[in-house]
């Protein structure tokens, strides 16, 4: 089984990881992209590109996971423009 993801941004693919022979991740490849996956999926082309960005397997994996969303300044809600709730103030340290 060969899992395709296209789409614009992270996701969990831990249910799927050990029952799939592949996960190809296509992004958002636009009008071509069927093309691509087509000539990947054949053994034409390897997919063999670098990510330029990491996915962790946990949020926990994650450096600020520890410190995030941190910690209340106030018990009073932020109002915005227009009486809009912005929610609570909130201190975060990033780690």
């Amino acid at each position: 089984m060969i899992v395709i993801l296209n789409t614009g941004g992270v996701i969990d693919v831990s249910l799927l990881r050990n029952d799939a022979d592949a996960i190809l991740l296509t992004w958002q490849g636009g009008q071509e992209s069927g093309n691509a996956i087509a000539d990947i999926i054949t053994g034409k082309v390897n997919p063999s590109g670098k990510l330029a960005t990491t996915f962790p397997v946990s949020y926990d994996d994650e450096p600020s996971a520890k410190s995030f969303p941190g910690k209340n300044l106030s018990d009073k809600k932020n109002i915005g423009m227009g009486g809009l709730e912005l929610g609570y103030d909130f201190e975060v340290t990033y780690d």
